[in-house]
């Protein structure tokens, strides 16, 4: 229960340090999110394909399409329908909302200023305990309203918190460099 929003928060750190600065435009958004595709849909599909291949489970075509489309996830209002498919591709549908929405996180975030920063970091931690997020390990399960949805919005505290982190990271190494 503590690998997924691992995964999340390492996720946003990572493309906060690897994209700090490089995603301002629309057009270097238009390439970031053709180099998410182009390293994730590939691999993506193969696991529909291989967890299809030996036992014929293919779900019905509105859920077909959403899961080849990776927003099966997006619904919290049918969170049966991240598993229709390949149950473990829920987490790759939320990533791929969040990679949808990294840019303008990203440029909003790069102009807060380091002070203001931890405070919105504070805040987002908050929020993530509201959703239960700290209660996710294997041998206690808070049983809250938002336990299991395996929507963005649930997770999106989480992705939040790691961008703050790999910003933060990046502001307090411009600081340490100016002494």
């Amino acid at each position: 229960y503590l690998a997924v929003p691992l995964f999340f928060i390492l996720s946003g750190y990572i493309l906060a340090y690897n994209y700090s600065g490089q995603v301002e435009t629309l057009n270097l958004s238009f390439r970031f999110w053709e180099a998410r595709f182009a390293r994730i849909w590939p691999a993506y599909i193969f696991s529909l394909l291989c967890s299809s291949f030996p036992l014929s489970h293919i779900p019905s075509l509105p859920i077909a399409v959403s899961t080849i489309c990776m927003v099966q996830s997006w619904n919290p209002f049918h969170p049966e329908y991240s598993n229709a498919w390949n149950a473990v591709c829920w987490t790759l549908s939320v990533e791929a909302f969040f990679y949808l929405i990294f840019p303008l996180l990203q440029i909003c975030i790069e102009k807060i200023r380091l002070r203001h920063l931890f405070l919105f970091g504070f805040s987002v931690i908050m929020i993530a305990i509201v959703f239960n997020t700290p209660y996710r390990i294997a041998d206690m399960r808070y049983p809250g309203p938002w336990f299991y949805i395996p929507a963005p919005i649930i997770h999106l505290p989480e992705f939040i918190a790691g961008v703050i982190l790999g910003n933060l990271f990046l502001q307090s190494q411009d600081l340490f460099n100016w002494f």
